[in-house]
């Protein structure tokens, strides 16, 4: 598999998805304070998965085992995904 997973543009992606997700509830939380403690917990951790998936699975030995952590990371952005329209 891939032996560098900084030359995944996908991973950079996934990276900036969850800087980005972080500042902006930060931002959010600054301007109208903090609504649901856990649901904003869930979305952080599950956005932080993305990236640390795909990482993972690039240090895998077979494509089977990185297409499983790639697997892994898709489901947590879908996770995202339906919190940002829960938030």
């Amino acid at each position: 598999m891939p032996n560098n997973p900084n030359n995944l543009l996908v991973l950079a992606r996934a990276r900036a998805l969850a800087v980005d997700l972080h500042r902006a509830v930060e931002r959010r939380e600054r301007l109208i304070g903090r609504a649901s403690p856990g649901l904003r917990n869930q979305m952080l951790r599950a956005s932080m998965s993305i990236p640390l998936n795909i990482a993972e699975g690039a240090g895998k030995d077979t494509r089977a085992e990185f297409a499983q952590f790639v697997g892994h990371a898709i489901g947590s952005a879908n996770e995202v995904e339906q919190q940002m329209l829960l938030a």
